[in-house]
């Protein structure tokens, strides 16, 4: 950290490693309206993953899968390969994008949709400290603003699966994680905790919360909801089942759980998800 450039409103970062398998490669990141940038409202596609957080206004996107409207504290993860374009914006509308690429030692693991979210705390606080360090300019900028870099871009491929993705590209884990991501695949359609899968592998729940949090960065509950909700989208995009039906066969204990968890996580109903 520390070599950080910029020019205007555009700041290029360095690149930094999360593991020994997986280097993430800054390209750039820079807020704007959209006023004057034409050239966002032209369909264009990258190599890189490209995120946007919503800052102040609203906008609508245009993707290959329809128009997603993406309002103030919301992101988009446009992936690579993927045709995207902006087609209305407000008056107000106010933007923080990101553009970063993956090194994985075994291989490119991309998501193959857009991912719209609700930005939770850790992304507005790590996106507010790079603004105000960058207006600021004070003595050290540049570490916060590179340090608060890879903490949002962390925080997002937590968010959106892209580490998962990633780890179930490893040849290997080892016997006890494997054990668990098989009970895990076999059980997705029950009401499985995490206590049941620390009894099915005869570990401790702390102990094995810290193999996936090293090997997911996630815990047993959160890869459980992950796991679930793939499946539900799934269901969702492939079948006509009802939402009541498709919480029964996911494992939820109702359509209301399905329907709460499904907006949190995407910033949509499973309902506008299934339609678009």
């Amino acid at each position: 950290m520390g070599n950080l450039s910029y020019d205007k409103n555009t700041m290029f970062l360095n690149n930094f490693t999360i593991s020994s398998d997986v280097k993430i490669i800054t390209l750039y990141t820079h807020f704007m309206s959209d006023e004057k940038n034409i050239w966002d409202r032209n369909t264009h596609s990258h190599s890189y993953y490209e995120l946007h957080i919503v800052l102040g206004g609203d906008c609508v996107m245009d993707v290959r899968r329809g128009q997603i409207p993406v309002r103030r504290d919301s992101f988009l993860l446009i992936p690579p390969g993927e045709e995207h374009r902006f087609v209305r914006c407000s008056n107000d509308f106010f933007r923080f994008s990101l553009a970063f690429d993956i090194d994985f030692k075994y291989g490119r693991s991309d998501l193959n949709d857009v991912m719209p979210l609700t930005a939770d705390g850790n992304c507005r606080r790590y996106v507010k400290s790079i603004l105000t360090e960058y207006e600021s300019r004070q003595t050290g900028f540049e570490n916060i603003i590179a340090s608060s870099t890879q903490c949002l871009i962390v925080e997002v491929m937590r968010r959106t699966g892209l580490l998962c993705a990633i780890a179930d590209r490893k040849p290997k884990f080892s016997p006890d994680m494997s054990k668990a991501l098989q009970f895990i695949d076999n059980n997705i359609s029950q009401r499985i905790t995490a206590s049941d899968v620390s009894d099915a592998v005869y570990l401790s729940l702390r102990q094995l919360n810290r193999i996936f949090k090293e090997n997911l960065g996630m815990t047993v509950p959160e890869y459980i909801r992950f796991k679930k909700l793939n499946a539900v989208k799934a269901y969702l995009k492939k079948t006509d089942l009802s939402i009541k039906e498709i919480a029964h066969l996911a494992g939820f204990e109702n359509d209301c759980a399905l329907c709460k968890l499904f907006k949190k996580k995407t910033g949509m109903s499973a309902r506008t998800y299934r339609q678009s």
